[in-house]
């Protein structure tokens, strides 16, 4: 367990550094000194110098530093810190905030003590930040979601998808809460066979599912913040995912996020899956959900739409 934990507000100019003792949780947040840092390696090294000093005795290996990630401006001091190996915990914004309340206007200082206090309360559950590869990285707030028969069409997916949709260039509140985009269908061997079908629209919103599942949810990549907070509904068998997606996407209009099209194929999904094989089930099911979510006269009008239009097909 560690000793010292030490909280971390990041802007693209600075740091601002909290350090609390954690030996004795009776004893509550035990502030040991706060201060601001250059956010350039001077400044790393200057803050490490700091954290020696309040240690003395300890050594920097009882020490835990907590961060909010926000994207390009916390990488340079993630990757120095790995690289002294030390260990950093990168938690989402959203995530501090759902746990600890959201405060009116932005105080830095009092933002890294909150920091510092979140990390401490949840320090069995940190995770500690190792530095990834290529557009991994620049996916690494994200919560991707492929079933064990499913597959990236291509080796260097992650790649096009942080290089269209600039992730490395903004802050994590700003992050859109879901990239989609287009799904082929492949056979067992993984050779490519057609289309899905359905295509996803230009402008998705939680209503876009009315007209029914438009975007495989294969192709659908969720923030991890707000993923993890929204599990799978278990009553369903065959149409969770269609339930998640949408829940997904009215949290994403709640918090006022925007929803990214990446505009290519970004998932194979293989033919005759377990929804495919339960076509009638699934179906039943995914009215429910449907109803659920866009009322029951509404749903009753489009599935009518959907046999007219199979019949004129």
């Amino acid at each position: 367990m560690k000793k010292i934990v030490i909280g971390i507000d990041i802007s693209k100019e600075k740091i601002d550094a909290t350090a609390i003792d954690v030996r004795d949780s009776q004893l509550g947040v035990v502030k040991l000194d706060y201060q601001v840092f250059e956010n350039r390696p001077k400044g790393f090294r200057c803050m490490l110098a700091w954290a020696r000093r309040l240690v003395k005795g300890i050594g920097l290996e009882e020490v835990l530093f907590c961060c909010e990630t926000t994207g390009s401006y916390d990488r340079c001091l993630c990757d120095y810190l790995y690289g002294k190996g030390l260990d950093i915990w990168r938690e989402g914004a959203l995530q501090i905030k759902r746990s600890m309340g959201v405060r009116k206007g932005k105080d830095d200082k009092a933002d890294s003590l909150m920091i510092a206090e979140y990390a401490m309360r949840h320090i069995d559950k940190a995770v500690i930040y190792e530095t990834p590869d290529g557009a991994v990285r620049e996916l690494k707030a994200l919560f991707l979601y492929l079933n064990a028969d499913d597959s990236f069409p291509q080796a260097d997916t992650l790649e096009l998808v942080a290089h269209r949709c600039r992730l490395n260039e903004l802050p994590s509140d700003e992050l859109p809460a879901v990239l989609y985009g287009n799904t082929d269908i492949v056979d067992a061997e993984g050779r490519y066979l057609h289309p899905r079908r359905l295509q996803p629209p230009a402008q998705l919103t939680w209503r876009s599912f009315r007209h029914g599942m438009l975007v495989c949810h294969q192709a659908f990549y969720a923030r991890t913040d707000i993923a993890k907070n929204l599990q799978y509904d278990t009553r369903y068998r065959y149409s969770a995912d269609v339930d998640w997606c949408i829940r997904v996407m009215r949290e994403a209009d709640r918090l006022s996020l925007p929803l990214c099209n990446i505009g290519t194929v970004v998932a194979n999904y293989m033919e005759q899956g377990t929804t495919t094989r339960h076509h009638r089930e699934s179906l039943r099911e995914r009215f429910r959900v449907m109803a659920h979510h866009y009322g029951y006269l509404s749903t009753i009008a489009m599935h009518t739409w959907f046999a007219v239009r199979n019949v004129l097909q």
